[in-house]
């Protein structure tokens, strides 16, 4: 009765304590083996609610291992269960971010040419002088050169840094007098 009135209650560990001290007092006491079994199966079920929640709030953090091991530890909770068994799409969606991470941080060295004697800046990295010719490693994405150049009208070029196509040449001079 103690074990009954704590799992109406909801305080299910201490139901099964309860329940457990019955099985002990007469092992077979069917009542007390059946409760003590279900009481098992709904804390089993708590903790693994638990873990892949935590799991996947570790996820939106971009916590990968903590994540991980929150998905192991419900997986060994119930076992071959679907949502923690890293099925066929969270392969594909986790080797779907490799892919991704590795093209984003991809180095691609560009050309740059100038006439050396327009003063080139490089948003996002910083200042390049005057040259002739000149290499820049960047990962890909969208910058903006600048050049400048005494008497001459400013040039701004946009830089398109892809991972999929061929490395840019670039040329940048003040032509234009003011």
């Amino acid at each position: 009765a103690a074990g009954e009135s704590q799992e109406s209650a909801g305080a299910l560990k201490a139901a099964r304590e309860e329940y457990a001290a019955a099985a002990a007092l007469d092992p077979r006491f069917a009542p007390a083996r059946a409760a003590l079994t279900r009481i098992d199966r709904r804390l089993a079920a708590q903790r693994f609610v638990q873990l892949m929640t935590q799991g996947l709030a570790q996820l939106q953090r971009s916590d990968w291992s903590g994540a991980e091991r929150s998905f192991i530890a419900a997986l060994s909770a119930r076992p071959h269960h679907s949502s923690a068994a890293g099925g066929p799409r969270l392969a594909q969606s986790r080797q779907r971010l490799e892919i991704a991470l590795e093209r984003a941080t991809a180095k691609i060295t560009v050309r740059l040419t100038s006439d050396n004697a327009t003063e080139v800046t490089l948003y996002q990295v910083g200042r390049l002088g005057r040259f002739q010719e000149r290499a820049v490693t960047l990962t890909p994405g969208t910058y903006t050169l600048v050049g400048s150049r005494p008497g001459y009208r400013d040039v701004r070029v946009e830089l398109v840094v892809a991972p999929d196509s061929e490395p840019p040449r670039i040329f940048i001079a003040c032509e234009e007098r003011v």
